[in-house]
C-alpha cells in the first residue's frame, strides 16, 4: 500500500528536477525561490528539514545529480554564458566546469565508471557526449541521424536512456532547444463540465492564435515568427528581423497584421528593443518605434486593430504606453518607479491588464481607459507571493 504524498518544499517559488543522494537521505533540486528568471541548486533532507543552498551564480543552475559516492553534485550552469556541466564538491570550494567552453550542455547523468554523460548541441544537432569525472577525455556518443535529450543512467550499467527525434524530413524540423516537428503528438483530451478540449503541444515560443484565420503565430527559437494551423501543421515563415531576436507576436483581430518585439529578452530599460508590424506573409514590415535606446516590447492590438498597447522604457523606466497602429500619437498610461510590463487589451477596448511590481511583487493590475484612450481607475487583481505575469483576457 502506498503512503500519501508529502510536500517537502512548500514554497511559492518553483522547485524542479529532484534527485536522491546515493544513501537516500538527501534530495538535490533546482529552485528559483531566491532569484527571478534563474534557478540555483539546493539540498533538503528527505523529511523536509535542513534546507540549504549549494550554488549562487548568475544565470540558471539546474538538473542536479549526485556523484556515485555522494560527495559532489553535477549540474548545468550558465555562469560562463552558454550552459555547461559543472561539478561542485559538497565539502565546499568553487564549482569546476567539465564540458567544453562555448558549447551548450545540459542534463548530466553519472555512470558507474564515474563518467558524466550529458546532451550537447554541436553543428546544429543535439547529441550525447561524456567526459571523465575530472572533465578530461571528451567523447561524442551519437551522430546527427537524430537529436537526443535528457540522458538517464541505467543502474548498474554504462548505458543510458534518452528521448529524442528519429526520422522525419528536413522540412519538418523546427528549430529550438528540442528539435522536431512543430506539433508534438499525440493530442490529449481534457474533459470540462460543459465541453471537451483537445490539447495540442507545440514547440513554438509565445504562440498567439487568430480565430479569424484559424492560425497560430509563434516564435521559432527567437530567430523568426512562423504561422501554422492551430494543430501545428502547415508551418510557414511570417517574419525574420533584419537583426536581433524576435518574440511575442500578436494579431489584429482581423488577421491582416501581426506585431512582435525585435531585440533581446529580459533586457534593461536602455536596450534597443523595437516594435515591428508586418503582414502574415512578412511583407510591408515596418519598425513602429525605432528607438535605439529604449526598451519597447510586448505589443498587443486593440480589438478594432487601430491601436497598440506596449511596454516602453523611453522615459527611463518600464511603463505602459498606447499608440496608434502606425506608431504615431504615443500616450503614456502608467507612471510609477516600479516595473509595468506585459500589457493586453480587454475585448471591449477600454481596459488594459498588465503586470507590475509596484507593490513589491509581480502582480496583475487592471487599468480602465477613457473613450479617447486616457488612463482612469487602476485596480490590483492578484495578491500572492508568487509571480503573476502575462495576463490575457477571455473572449
Amino acid at each position: 500500500m502506498h503512503g500519501a504524498p508529502r510536500n517537502l518544499t512548500d514554497h511559492a517559488g518553483g522547485d524542479f528536477n529532484p534527485a536522491f543522494s546515493p544513501d537516500g537521505k538527501t534530495i538535490a533540486f533546482a529552485s528559483d525561490r531566491d532569484a527571478y528568471k534563474a534557478s540555483e541548486i539546493y539540498l533538503i533532507d528527505v523529511d523536509g528539514t535542513n534546507l540549504r543552498r549549494v550554488t549562487q551564480a548568475d544565470g540558471w543552475d539546474g538538473s542536479p545529480v549526485f556523484a556515485a559516492d555522494g560527495s559532489a553534485l553535477y549540474f548545468y550552469s550558465e555562469r560562463d554564458g552558454a550552459p555547461r556541466i559543472y561539478r561542485a564538491s559538497l565539502a565546499g570550494g568553487d564549482a569546476v566546469a567539465l564540458s567544453p567552453s562555448g558549447q551548450t550542455a545540459l542534463s548530466p547523468a553519472v555512470l558507474p565508471s564515474g563518467r558524466v554523460m550529458f546532451t550537447t548541441e554541436t553543428d546544429g544537432h543535439w547529441r550525447l557526449a561524456s567526459v571523465a569525472a575530472d572533465g578530461t577525455d571528451y567523447r561524442l556518443h551519437s551522430d546527427d541521424d537524430c537529436d537526443l535529450f535528457a540522458p538517464v543512467a541505467v543502474p548498474g550499467s554504462e548505458s543510458v536512456v534518452a528521448h529524442g527525434t528519429v526520422g522525419g524530413s528536413e522540412a519538418e524540423a523546427f528549430r529550438g532547444h528540442t528539435a522536431g516537428p512543430m506539433a508534438i503528438p499525440p493530442a490529449y483530451v481534457v474533459e470540462l463540465p460543459d465541453r471537451e478540449l483537445s490539447v495540442v503541444t507545440i514547440r513554438g515560443v509565445f504562440p498567439a492564435y487568430c480565430p479569424a484565420r484559424g492560425e497560430l503565430a509563434s516564435g521559432e527559437s527567437f530567430d523568426r515568427i512562423v504561422r501554422s494551423r492551430y494543430d501545428g501543421t502547415e508551418v510557414q515563415p511570417a517574419f525574420a528581423p533584419p537583426t536581433g531576436r524576435v518574440w511575442r507576436p500578436t494579431w489584429t483581430p482581423s488577421g491582416d497584421w501581426l506585431a512582435a518585439t525585435v531585440g533581446p529578452t529580459f533586457a534593461d530599460p536602455d536596450a534597443s528593443n523595437d516594435i515591428w508590424k508586418f503582414r502574415p506573409d512578412g511583407s510591408e514590415s515596418v519598425n513602429l518605434t525605432n528607438s535605439p535606446t529604449a526598451n519597447d516590447a510586448f505589443p498587443y492590438f486593440s480589438p478594432d486593430g487601430k491601436r497598440i498597447v506596449i511596454q516602453s522604457a523611453r522615459d527611463g523606466n518600464h511603463e505602459i504606453y498606447l499608440m496608434n497602429a502606425d506608431g504615431e500619437d504615443l500616450v503614456r498610461l502608467t507612471d510609477h518607479e516600479a516595473i509595468d510590463t506585459m500589457p493586453s487589451f480587454g475585448p471591449e477596448g477600454k481596459r488594459v491588464a498588465f503586470t507590475s511590481t509596484r507593490d513589491g511583487n509581480y502582480e496583475i493590475y487592471l487599468l480602465e481607459l477613457t473613450d479617447d484612450g486616457r488612463p482612469r481607475e487602476l485596480t490590483r487583481l492578484t495578491h500572492h507571493p508568487a509571480r503573476d505575469t502575462h495576463p490575457k483576457f477571455s473572449p
